[in-house]
């Protein structure tokens, strides 16, 4: 018994050429992804997520410069911890940024209520050679008398 030009069509893929072959994607199809043989209207309307590992992960908004040291700040008195974490955080994203000297006087602020006064003290005085005109020493001066 002969079967039809259509039942084979449906059985068997197209012949592809060479390098046709060589391209195409792989023949397993699992339960979960839609065959390209039966598309719908409702397979095209509604896209699943790629399983995991085949898409990258969507890069996290990162936080202007201001934006990051602000959070610093408000955290000082009640985190000084996260204060010195959101400063590191700034430094490996704004290592030249413009609010760098900011950065500084917030970590040393935060160092000294962690009573890690000579940390303070050695980055105060990296800062008063690295920035000797800065409007910022006096606060650094006062942090430290504190």
């Amino acid at each position: 018994m002969e079967s039809s030009p259509e039942a084979t069509a449906k059985d068997e893929p197209p012949a592809l050429e060479p390098r046709a072959r060589a391209e195409a994607a792989p023949q397993h199809v699992t339960a979960e992804e839609p065959t390209a043989e039966e598309p719908t209207a409702e397979d095209t309307s509604k896209q699943k997520p790629e399983p995991r590992g085949r898409k990258p992960r969507p890069a996290a908004k990162q936080p202007s410069e201001a934006a990051l040291l602000d959070q610093a700040r408000r955290a000082l008195k009640t985190n000084p911890a996260r204060a010195l974490s959101l400063t590191r955080t700034h430094k490996r994203l704004y290592p030249n940024g413009a609010l760098t000297q900011e950065r500084e006087v917030i970590a040393i602020d935060a160092l000294k209520r962690l009573d890690q006064t000579a940390r303070a003290k050695q980055k105060a005085d990296r800062f008063s050679e690295q920035y000797p005109e800065s409007a910022h020493q006096k606060k650094i001066d006062s942090t430290l008398k504190k």
